[in-house]
Parts: structure tokens; sequence; C-alpha cells
């Protein structure tokens, strides 16, 4: 009876240890794409081509499709919606359109012009309204009715084409590539302020990853040490 436990001793220890191995795995698995994740979002860069090209920068956060559900980066009801069994990536862009001044034309405007001083109205040329207005270019078009004190904006579209590459930077002499993510959009007037990505990494068979090589050595271990215990 007493040789039966303590052959068996060494197999229930080589079990606790490759689920405590296996624990530690995951939680520092875990940890460690939170703090990644942290750390690329603040690292969002915005620069500026020879040629005025906004350019919008940001390193590539990796994870297994298990490890980006359990952080919150991949939610698994978004996948469902939209019919997904497998993801490769997942970028989010926040953009803004921005312009300072737009000079739209009045569609045929009917001007009344008062000359008299016997009218309630002081002389001077003045528009009739309700009076339709209209503005477009490559990006943007824009129609409405002016109606006196306010206006009344009917049709505003606005055309983007983003771009999105994922690829390897230089970092600099003697550094390895940098994995980023980069997003432009050919509309001048589009600039995208905040950007979050997650690229997918597919997950290794059981037999390749390094928990199980772990489990494996201490499995072998105390393979060993029982066969010498029989031994003895």
């Amino acid at each position: 009876m007493k040789k039966g436990i303590i052959i068996a001793m060494p197999i229930i220890i080589g079990i606790l240890i490759g689920v405590v191995i296996i624990l530690c795995y995951k939680f520092r698995s875990a940890t460690d794409l939170n703090d990644l994740y942290a750390t690329n979002l603040k690292q969002y860069e915005i620069y500026v081509t020879d040629q005025g090209k906004k350019i919008g920068v940001q390193e590539q956060t990796i994870a297994t499709l298990e490890d980006a559900i359990t952080v919150g980066l991949v939610r698994e009801d978004e996948l469902k919606e939209k019919n997904l069994k497998q993801v490769t990536a997942i970028v989010r862009l926040t953009q803004e359109v921005v312009r300072l001044s737009i000079i739209a034309d009045i569609t045929d405007a009917e001007v009344i012009t008062i000359t008299d001083t016997v009218s309630e109205m002081p002389p001077g040329s003045y528009l009739k309204v309700p009076a339709d207005f209209f503005y477009s270019d490559d990006w943007t078009l824009l129609s409405g009715v002016i109606l006196g004190h306010t206006i009344r904006v009917d049709s505003l579209r606005i055309k983007t084409e983003p771009s999105i590459f994922l690829g390897y930077q230089k970092a600099g002499f003697f550094k390895p590539l940098k994995a980023v993510v980069t997003v432009e959009d050919k509309n001048p007037y589009v600039s995208t302020i905040h950007m979050e990505n997650v690229v997918i990494r597919q997950k290794p068979p059981f037999y390749k990853r390094p928990w199980w090589h772990r489990l494996e050595g201490a499995a072998i271990y105390y393979g060993i040490q029982t066969l010498f215990n029989k031994a003895q």
C-alpha cells in the first residue's frame, strides 16, 4: 500500500505542476496582451509626407482570437452579427472631416433691389427667400434651402477613400523590423484621429505550445522518478 502511494505521488505532483504551468502561461499571456494594447493606443502617430499626405501609423497588436476576446479587443457578438468564423485582422478607426469654409452657389437666385426711401426697408439689394443653394467638388456635395434667418441642409455627402496596410517598417539600424498598421485617406479633409487594431495569430496545435513542452518535460521527469522508485 505504501509502495503504491509512493509510486503515485510523483505522478500526482507532475499533474499539479502541469496545471500550474498552464494557468501561469494563460495569465501571463493575457497580462502581456493588455499591456501591449494599452501601449499601442498611446503610440498612434500621424506624419505628413513630402507630398503633404497624412499617414497614421500604429504598431500591430498581435494575439490569438481567444486572447483577443478575453481582454475585450474582439467581441463575440460582433463576429456572430457578421457571420464570421475566422478573422485575420480587425482595425477600428475614428475619423473626422474638417473644412474651414465652403462657398455655395445659390440656384436661380432672385435679387430684389430697393432704391426708394418710401419702403420700410432701407435701400439695397436683397435675396428673395426661400432660395436653394448648392455646392459640389471632388469630395463633398451639399445642398439645401435658405429660409431667412436659418438654413435647411437637405443633402450632405462626403466621399472617403481610406487605405489600410499591414506590414513592416524599419525601426533603425541593427533593429528588427516593426509590424505596423498604416492608414491613409485620399480625401484631404478627412483625418483619422484614433485607431485600434488587433492582428489575429492562429493558435498552433497544443503539442507545439510552450506550456505543452513544459508539461511534457515535467511528465518525463516524474515518469523517470517513478521508474526509479519501482526499481528500488
